[in-house]
């Protein structure tokens, strides 16, 4: 997300395009605290990896789960094992 930020070096002579965009694409989503339990912010490489309805199984699945020192789960590194794990599989 924030590579692309500042990339003006990237910007075509020839076209005068950007091969990559430096305005961010930004939207906002209100958020229901009743209905809504997570937000994921994830790059491609998750996203191509894990379809929105995985990442969501995974995390309802997990949530409240610990390790085994008994600290709470890291939500983010499971995303990231599981969507590494999908990538392997798929080469």
């Amino acid at each position: 997300m924030t590579r692309a930020l500042g990339d003006f070096w990237s910007k075509s002579s020839e076209t005068g395009m950007y091969v990559v965009q430096p305005v961010p694409d930004v939207s906002m989503t209100e958020l229901n605290p009743v209905e809504d339990d997570f937000v994921v912010l994830a790059t491609d490489g998750v996203t191509n990896a894990l379809s929105p309805s995985e990442i969501m199984a995974l995390l309802k699945k997990y949530d409240g789960s610990e390790n085994a020192n008994g600290y709470p789960l890291n939500h983010a590194q499971l995303l990231v094992k599981s969507a590494l794990t999908r990538w392997k599989q798929t080469r």
